[in-house]
């Protein structure tokens, strides 16, 4: 009878066939070799020498320069998928997800795999993009599917600029937003509908009277980029 340590040792022995440098992690996803993601390597005898430690548990892929990942999470407490929600706004959600290769998770996500691509080469976590959606172009990812033949199949993620620019345009509103919440002069007594009729009214009668006009459309934009199809929606 084959054994679990076995069945996982094969498991990246095919990951490795496949192309992706492997490394054994534990049930909570820590590494189980000392330099983490960093041993991930297609070497037959080191993996069968990694994968044959005790703690060995999932097949994880140092992705660096070799994958691209978008991770749609789910809700710990309500158990929704969150993450899948999430990127179904996003206008480019369609393209995105015709051409990956789709893993499911445990824990009832998806894990949308991809080639690499030169305009991602960070993590981006803690809804830098949107909330519970990781974007992963760096360091280790367990590899879930049942198949690792599927990773010869990885395409190239056809709309990786606009994700990114969809990215850089959240992060900037999230850090304007940050600032503002700093500014001493900030009036927290207006409500969110007085503050968007607010700064509709600014934008539209004295457009260069803004001291950072620049950084409050960057804003905007991000708003935009957040609420995807929504956006449409919700103006007028």
């Amino acid at each position: 009878m084959i054994n679990a340590q076995t069945k996982l040792t094969d498991k990246a022995l095919a990951l490795a066939a496949a192309g992706a440098k492997v490394y054994p992690s534990k049930l909570d996803k820590a590494p189980v070799t000392p330099n983490g993601f960093y041993d991930g390597t297609t070497d037959q005898t080191k993996i069968r020498q990694m994968f044959a430690r005790p703690a060995a548990a999932h097949a994880g892929i140092h992705v660096e320069g070799d994958y691209l990942i978008i991770d749609l999470d789910v809700d710990k407490v309500t158990k929704e998928k969150s993450g899948e929600q999430q990127f179904d706004n996003w206008e480019h959600c369609e393209a995105a997800k015709a051409a990956a290769v789709v893993v499911d998770t445990p824990s009832g996500g998806k894990h949308l795999w991809y080639k690499a691509h030169p305009a991602i080469t960070e993590r981006f976590q803690k809804g830098e993009f949107r909330p519970k959606i990781d974007v992963l172009a760096s360091g280790g990812v367990n590899f879930y599917g049942p198949d690792p033949s599927v990773l010869s199949k990885v395409q190239e993620c056809p709309v990786a600029d606009e994700l990114m620019d969809a990215i850089s345009a959240h992060k900037n509103a999230i850090e304007i937003a940050q600032a503002s919440a700093r500014v001493d002069d900030w009036d927290t007594e207006d409500s969110t509908d007085d503050i968007i009729w607010k700064v509709t009214q600014v934008l539209t009668t004295q457009p260069n009277d803004i001291e950072h006009r620049d950084d409050v459309v960057r804003a905007l934009h991000g708003l935009k980029a957040s609420l995807g199809e929504r956006w449409d929606e919700l103006t007028p």
